[in-house]
């Protein structure tokens, strides 16, 4: 992916992840294990007609090109924190890029279950000032290291000037 511009002035870009590899440990799985079975097939009866191999090689191809298409989507995708914003960028034929301004995060958690704890893998939860929701970003490499990047980049809430 080519790297970011920046279009703020003074802003740096802190830091750039990519999704974690269990993004794509479905579709690999699903791959090995039918491209394993139709192996054992042709393996195990040698002996079969033209059209089964066809029938075997057409429901081989199914999850390696899931797999292919999601390997690919996800070589593409990214997440950058700059000095500025956060910018999520995806996409291999149409282009996706959607940015906050760190201004407008309120919140940064960062969400692991315990299996994918064990990976190093989660997801980060963005609380968006005035209301406006919650922002999910998944697929995470340490989302705990994304989280603590983001929190001190935050800048601190403008102090209430009520009249007294």
């Amino acid at each position: 992916m080519p790297p970011l511009r920046p279009i703020y002035a003074g802003e740096v870009v802190v830091v750039e992840v990519a999704p974690h590899w269990l993004a794509i440990a479905g579709p690999l799985t699903a791959a090995v294990l039918v491209v394993g079975v139709a192996v054992g097939l042709d393996v195990g009866f040698p002996r079969t007609s033209v059209d089964l191999h066809w029938v075997e090689a057409l429901a081989a191809a199914v999850p390696l090109t899931w797999f292919v298409v999601r390997f690919v989507r996800w070589r593409r995708t990214s997440l950058v924190i700059t000095s500025v914003r956060l910018v999520g960028r995806s996409g291999v034929v149409t282009r996706r890029e959607w940015e906050i301004p760190l201004a407008e995060i309120e919140r940064v958690d960062a969400v692991q279950p315990f299996l994918q704890r064990l990976v190093g893998a989660g997801w980060i939860e963005l609380t968006l000032t005035g209301g406006r929701g919650v922002r999910i970003v998944e697929d995470v490499r340490k989302p705990e290291v994304v989280q603590r990047v983001v929190s001190r980049r935050i800048p601190p809430p403008a102090p209430d000037r009520r009249p007294e």
